[in-house]
């Protein structure tokens, strides 16, 4: 499967059969939460956002997202622990891995 990517300033856009509808963005710093609500909002794209893990995998259980952009270092559990629980369940989401961190 191949995907056109083509990015633009400000702007994320995924071409495939169909445009990207869901994503869901966990992250636990309010700064970079509302940078990327604010990027990420569109007509064509829905943004739900939660700063926890344990959310995060109560969201994924009760809807269906296109895109999953997480948080590394989360509060409660790993955001790399999330990703290996969601292929484990065969969860073939696509996944972003997202991080502050300097090290």
């Amino acid at each position: 499967m191949i995907f056109d990517k083509k990015i633009h300033v400000n702007k994320l856009t995924w071409v495939h059969n169909n445009i990207m509808k869901n994503i869901l963005l966990v992250e636990d710093d309010p700064q970079i939460t509302t940078l990327l609500n604010l990027h990420l909002n569109s007509s064509s794209h829905s943004v739900t956002s939660c700063g926890k893990g344990k959310d995060a995998l109560k969201r994924i259980e009760q809807s269906t997202y296109d895109l999953i952009i997480l948080d590394i270092t989360l509060p409660d559990i790993s955001g790399l622990q999330i990703c290996k629980q969601l292929r484990d369940q065969d969860n073939k989401t696509p996944i972003i891995m997202l991080t502050s961190r300097s090290d």
